[in-house]
């Protein structure tokens, strides 16, 4: 089984519609000096230069150790009591899904969630209970299962929170915009910073609709219009809140700041009412590495037949087949999808 694939025409495409544009001032242009004394380099239209492939493997956990919440099906565990433990034990890394174990960074940080303080999300009861009754019912409806495994998007900001593969991204900067490369899941975010407006309410996307703007060295991403159905917690390190699905209330805002060559902030508060107590709050660094290779990740719903085993597992479960046959079942149309490959 070949995960990765070679990079295809998307990155060639962003490259040729933004351009790659020289990190050197404009004649006469100062360059931008940070507080370390770190001198902020600039692209040929005057923008902090941030281009590069970015990487973002470590070892901080999604939330702090210790939290209260608890799931309602018998065997959850209090959200990151296992954490420590799970970090200390020794691991096989997965040939395919083990580039995190091999990759990762080992940090102080306690938590990506640095507000509120306590490092846990103030996530509503209501909205917990609402996961639940989807994850319970996964196999009913292609509807009930979370658009990241269904291969659609991780959601913004859920795609900078990491996962067991893929951390990186590409930035490339243009004039007037701000593209930003995910390697997993496949997704290419265009950012206008020419100041237009935001769309129209009628107007709901999965991933919102983002508008940047530059507060001295640090690019603000403002992003509104959220559709219901995605999540931004959309990765299994966040554990309880895996897919917990978004409102259209979402309102995101990103900081990206460089603060050395090699170094780039990232810092994310999350405000959607109608899921959460109050608004949250992620940060975590960026580390520069051009020598590393971005790879289309080719996941697209349906792919190897996803749904349809699991879909068609769940149909075999309500005429009462037992989980030993639903899995052979599966097994023999995974084997019969790889296959026609």
């Amino acid at each position: 089984m070949t995960r990765r694939h070679a990079v295809r025409g998307v990155f060639a495409a962003a490259t040729i519609a933004l351009g790659a544009l020289a990190s050197t001032p404009l004649m006469g242009q100062t360059p931008t000096t940070n507080t370390n004394g770190f001198v902020v380099g600039r692209t040929a239209d005057g923008q902090p230069d941030f281009q590069g492939t970015w990487l973002f493997f470590d070892t901080i956990p999604f939330e702090a150790p210790g939290g209260t919440r608890l799931r309602k099906r018998p065997g959850d565990t209090v959200a990151g009591e296992n954490d420590a433990a799970r970090r200390a034990a020794p691991e096989t890394p997965n040939p395919f899904y083990g580039e995190a174990a091999q990759r990762g960074k080992k940090s102080n940080q306690k938590a990506m969630v640095v507000d509120p303080p306590d490092g846990h999300v103030p996530v509503k009861t209501a909205a917990v209970d609402a996961n639940d009754r989807l994850t319970d019912f996964f196999y009913d409806s292609y509807a009930n299962i979370p658009s990241g495994t269904r291969c659609i998007t991780r959601g913004i900001p859920g795609s900078m929170f990491g996962s067991a593969i893929d951390n990186a991204i590409q930035i490339v900067q243009g004039p007037e915009y701000f593209s930003v490369v995910h390697e997993f899941l496949h997704e290419t975010r265009v950012i206008p910073l020419n100041g237009r407006p935001h769309l129209p309410q009628t107007i709901r996307l999965w991933t919102g609709d983002s508008r940047g703007h530059w507060e001295g060295n640090t690019l603000v991403i403002d992003t509104t219009n959220y559709n219901n159905k995605g999540s931004v917690t959309n990765h299994g390190g966040t554990g309880y809140l895996q897919g917990i699905r978004q409102s259209e209330a979402l309102h995101v805002v990103e900081r990206f700041t460089l603060v050395s060559h090699d170094t780039l902030n990232y810092q994310v508060t999350v405000d959607d009412p109608n899921v959460y107590e109050r608004p949250w709050t992620v940060s975590r660094t960026l580390q520069r590495d051009d020598t590393y290779r971005m790879f289309e990740y080719a996941c697209h719903e349906g792919n190897f037949r996803f749904m349809t085993i699991t879909l068609g597992g769940g149909r075999l479960r309500d005429r009462g087949a037992t989980t030993d046959a639903v899995a052979s079942e599966s097994r023999k149309a995974a084997e019969d999808a790889a296959r026609q490959k």
